[in-house]
């Protein structure tokens, strides 16, 4: 299965090498690996796992190294500041994530 970003499509493009087609996917089916491909390198920075982190997002610390999105929709939800259904609480910045956590 090969990942990459389709502008035109509302997610996370995918084909699949065995059956040959793409296809689109987005919300947790998308965004689960995305964060554990972040959080590989993440852990391997800070020297030890961050463990298990839904508490440590929404610390005033970690939650600055996110990405407010605070406009559009994906058809059911709107995006408005702070944390919505739409994109929870936004997109990370991989490299204030590892300060925010107390790397260097």
């Amino acid at each position: 299965m090969t990942w990459m970003r389709q502008p035109s499509w509302q997610g996370i493009a995918l084909f699949s090498v065995r059956m040959e087609f793409w296809r689109s996917t987005g919300g947790t089916s998308a965004v689960a690996p995305l964060w554990a491909g972040l959080l590989a390198p993440v852990n391997q920075l800070l020297g030890t796992s961050v463990g298990y982190l839904n508490p440590l997002l929404y610390s005033a610390n970690v939650e600055k190294a996110m990405h407010d999105i605070t406009s559009g929709s994906n058809g059911d939800y709107s995006e408005r500041p702070g944390w919505d259904a739409c994109t929870g609480l936004g997109t990370p910045d991989g490299a204030a994530l590892v300060t925010a956590l107390g790397g260097t």
